[in-house]
Order: C-alpha cells, then structure tokens, then sequence
C-alpha cells in the first residue's frame, strides 16, 4: 500500500499547486500579458515545461525525490500568486499591462 499511498499523495499534491488549471487558462494569462502571439508564447512556455521535467526525471534519482519536492512546491506556491496578482487587480483596474509580467514572471 506504501506506493499506492505516494502516488495519491502525490496526485493531490499536484492539483493544490495549480497547475492543471494554469494549463487551462494559460491563454488567458498569455493575453493578460499583451503578448501579440499567444499561441506561439504558450508553446514556448510548454516547451520550458518539457525541458524542465525531462531534467527533473534525471535528478529525482540522483537527489531524491523527497529533496525536490518539497522546494518544487514552495516554487510553485510563489508562481501562482505571481499569476493571480494580476487577475485579483482587475476589479481596481481594467490596464493590466503593468502587471502583466508577473503573470509571465509566474509561468
């Protein structure tokens, strides 16, 4: 059961951090942003995602996966308030533009 424990374990991990739902709206951040090609932007960002994971597969058996996580999500923690900061200021302003590199800044 100890492996079946992780791997929901990890799973919920996975959906507090946000990332599924960064997927989903990831345009929309894209946009916010005033990044005139946002299919091209979001590729680009999914690439770095690739790159980064490929990279992380190697070092989990190197350094241990425990030493990766728990960092991983503190980062990721940091990323999605980078992300919502501009989104929580549309009620105080509808120009976004200054604030639309934190948004970059958190993918």
């Amino acid at each position: 059961p100890k492996p079946l424990v992780t791997g929901v374990v990890l799973a919920v991990a996975l959906i507090f951090t946000g990332e599924p739902a960064i997927w989903n709206y990831i345009t929309v951040y894209i946009e916010t942003a005033k990044i005139k090609n946002v299919r091209f932007a979001a590729a680009i960002i999914q690439g770095f995602n690739w790159v980064v994971t490929v990279i992380a597969a190697f070092l989990a058996d190197r350094l241990g996966r425990r030493r990766l996580l728990i960092p991983t999500l503190f980062v990721m923690g940091v990323a999605l308030t980078l992300l919502s900061a501009p989104l929580a200021l549309l009620e105080e302003t509808s120009d976004l533009r200054r604030y639309g590199s934190l948004a970059m800044i958190g993918l």
